[in-house]
């Protein structure tokens, strides 16, 4: 996901904004950067995986 794609959405509130940083760093520096820009967008659903070394 890059600004892009979340940029002109509703914004988010304080908590999703923790609940995503929690999740994502990288997200929660987008969404970050997406808000000092006046940009407003949602995030839909977040999808990860974690490869764990053997």
């Amino acid at each position: 996901m890059n600004i892009a794609e979340i940029a002109n959405q509703a914004p988010l509130d304080a908590d999703e904004i923790r609940r995503a940083a929690a999740r994502s760093p990288r997200l929660a520096s987008m969404i970050k950067t997406a808000q000092t820009m006046g940009l407003e967008f949602e995030v839909v659903e977040v999808t990860y995986e974690i490869e764990e070394e053997e």
